[in-house]
């Protein structure tokens, strides 16, 4: 029987389209592959060029460190205490430790860590032993302790320094304030409620004040 040629041709076109088919589809998949594999190699070396930002206490300066330390931004939240303890390491100035351990006693005490706050009080006494500020804290701490009678001399001594520096109303109105829940705390009443009275008018003095130092709210140290 004799066969046509024109099918065994049609046969070897249509397995030559198939083939290159075939092809353009492998050269398809190995384009995507290379694409894929350079944008891979792009974004990594984007990523080490530009990483992503992240609070590095180390790499910040000194000064950032002290100013989140003491004057937070709502953003900074718990950082706030490993800003201090940068703040502190990197710091020589006296007075801006003491200010530094103050804000550290403060933190301990509002989460409860009252030894801690013991301790950071305590190296802020010996920098600057007669700074109200200190006492008051130190006062606060000795409140958290059930040690009434020696929160009150530190209250009264701290109002003591106070009168003779002329310092912030602010510090004024809580050594009066504290100083009235350590008498109340031993059954000294009236002497509690003339402490108690004599700190909301220093309150309302600081109320009216138009000292900037004087005017925000009087949260220095203040037993809740």
């Amino acid at each position: 029987m004799r066969q046509t040629p024109g099918l065994y041709d049609n046969a070897a076109r249509s397995l030559a389209q198939v083939a290159k088919l075939l092809f353009k589809l492998l050269l398809a998949t190995l384009c995507l592959s290379f694409a894929a594999g350079s944008y891979a190699q792009s974004a990594a070396d984007t990523r080490i060029n530009n990483p992503v930002p992240r609070i590095e206490l180390s790499s910040r300066p000194v000064t950032d460190n002290v100013e989140q330390c003491l004057n937070p931004t709502p953003a900074i939240g718990e950082d706030q205490f490993r800003r201090c303890e940068a703040a502190l390491s990197s710091n020589n100035s006296p007075a801006t430790r003491t200010q530094i351990l103050i804000a550290m006693c403060r933190l301990s005490v509002a989460s409860n860590d009252l030894a801690a706050a013991r301790n950071y009080i305590e190296e802020a006494l010996v920098i600057e032993p007669d700074n109200p500020s200190v006492l008051n804290n130190w006062g606060v701490v000795l409140i958290r302790q059930n040690s009434f009678a020696a929160a009150t001399d530190a209250f009264s001594k701290g109002l003591l320094g106070m009168a003779q520096s002329n310092q912030q109303l602010n510090v004024t109105a809580a050594l009066h304030h504290n100083r009235s829940m350590a008498l109340r705390a031993q059954g000294d009443y009236q002497e509690a409620a003339a402490d108690y009275q004599e700190y909301v008018r220093v309150l309302n003095l600081a109320a009216t004040s138009t000292s900037l130092q004087d005017r925000p709210v009087l949260n220095d140290g203040l037993s809740q």
